[in-house]
Formats: structure tokens, sequence, C-alpha cells
């Protein structure tokens, strides 16, 4: 279990007001708000790229709140998927990787995988600016899941995709967190039914389970 303490934060009209959540150290967590209501500063204060000094997140034995954020290991796709213009879809994919510093021969099967499971190979060549959203979305979450991580932050991952490309997607998320153990929290508008998981409500900085 991940439980959640004194996470505090205000910043113009977004206001975070969470005394303890706890969720699930396995399986997919969704999280769905109105638009504004903060899902993604959530998302931004737990992984450590906003600052919350009163946090503590007890996970697996520790207080990840103390590290900051490339220590805590999260894998953040997020919503708008931060891609690079001058790179092609498949240099994008592979910067996780290098900047991990792992070689490649230790992701290839994985990068393999997920490829196919994306339908990416025909893509990987393009520069990014000729692809088109839902295209980019997928080496965005394909990028993420290259590399292994203690807990992945999905930030509407499917908002952009067709309901071929989304169910492809959602396969390989459930696929990826099973195999690993590998917990999701996963940010969305809409009600993903066809997920197993607990949900969650963000309303007027609190968090409730759905």
């Amino acid at each position: 279990m991940s439980i959640i303490r004194n996470l505090i934060y205000k910043q113009g009209e977004c206001h975070l007001n969470i005394s303890e959540w706890r969720f699930s150290d396995e399986g997919i967590s969704v999280i769905t708000g109105v638009s504004g209501s903060g899902k993604s500063t959530l998302l931004k204060v737990l992984s450590g790229l906003l600052p919350c000094p009163s946090l503590i997140w007890e996970f697996k034995g520790e207080n990840l709140a103390q590290y900051k954020a490339p220590l805590r290991k999260i894998g953040f796709c997020f919503q708008d998927l931060r891609l690079f213009p001058l790179m092609t879809a498949k240099e994008n994919i592979l910067f996780a990787i290098k900047a991990r510093g792992i070689p490649f021969k230790k992701r290839e099967k994985d990068f393999e995988d997920i490829i196919k499971a994306l339908d990416l190979r025909k893509f990987l060549d393009l520069s990014i600016d000729k692809l088109s959203g839902g295209e980019k979305q997928r080496i965005a979450l394909a990028r993420t899941l290259v590399v292994p991580h203690s807990i992945l932050f999905l930030d509407e991952p499917f908002s952009y995709l067709d309901s071929e490309n989304k169910n492809k997607a959602i396969q390989l998320v459930q696929k990826i967190s099973q195999r690993s153990k590998v917990p999701v929290l996963l940010v969305s508008h809409e009600e993903e039914e066809s997920l197993s998981h607990k949900k969650f409500y963000l309303r007027q900085g609190k968090i409730y389970e759905d």
C-alpha cells in the first residue's frame, strides 16, 4: 500500500489539501475529476517536479518525498507529451534508455515488444513534426514504458487515440504493470471501464475513492 500524507500545495487557483490518501502499490489506479481540478498538478507534486515540503509518501518501506525527482524512479508520460521535435520518433524513444545510461542490448527486447504492441514500426524514422497527435502520443507512451521504473504516472495517455489504438495501449500498460509488478497512477477524464483498477475522484483539492 502506498500512503500519501500532508500533500498541501497551492499555486494560483490550484489548491491541493490531501491529509491522507492510500492507493495500491500494484495494478492500475485511475484518478478522474473535472478539468482544472488539479489532476496533473497532483502527479507533478508526487513526482517532485513541484515543491511540497510537508509531503510524506510511504512507498514500499521508504519515504519517497525525501528524494529529489530523478531518485524517485517514476516514469512520467506527460499530458503535453514533451517530445523532442528535432529527433525522429525512434530517437525520442531511445532517449529514455540513453538518459538512464542503459545499454540498448539490455532493453532491445522490451523496445521491440513495445514497438509491435503499439504498431509504431512505420513511424520510427519520421521526424516528430510529421506525426499526428495520436502517433505522437504513442511515441511518448513508448518512451515512458521502454525503461524500468518503480511506479508509472500516465497523464491522459490515451486522449488522442482511436478505439483500436487505445485498446492496444491499455493492454500494453496492463501487461507491463502485471509482469513487472509496477503500480500505475493514470489520470483520465473518462471512466476507463476496460481497466481493472481502483478509481479516485479529485474535487476541490481533496481526493475521494470513487
